[in-house]
């Protein structure tokens, strides 16, 4: 258990970094549409709190209770070099 909550940290931690740094390059882009912007940030981010434990608790019952952690922290630790390549660079080079 503690190794699947270690590696669901990691991937939080290089996830969540990547995502916030995009999300405000785009919202630079943007100016007039930052409340909308920001309000489907959050709203998926809440959507994700409510889903996240039921999904969780029903893969947790079925499979054991690590399988929900080692997926979603190899799912985040993807996530970083997913957006590196299948998002456009927001910033012009300096």
């Amino acid at each position: 258990m503690v190794s699947a909550r270690l590696l669901m940290g990691a991937g939080s931690a290089v996830g969540g970094s990547a995502a916030t740094a995009y999300a405000m390059d785009v919202l630079s882009l943007y100016p007039k549409h930052k409340g909308r912007l920001l309000g489907a940030l959050n709203a998926a981010g809440a959507l994700a709190w409510i889903l996240g434990p039921a999904l969780g608790g029903f893969l947790a019952e079925r499979a054991g209770i690590g399988l929900p952690f080692v997926l979603v922290g190899g799912i985040l630790l993807a996530t970083a070099p997913a957006i590196h390549w299948l998002l456009p660079e927001t910033q012009p080079p300096a």
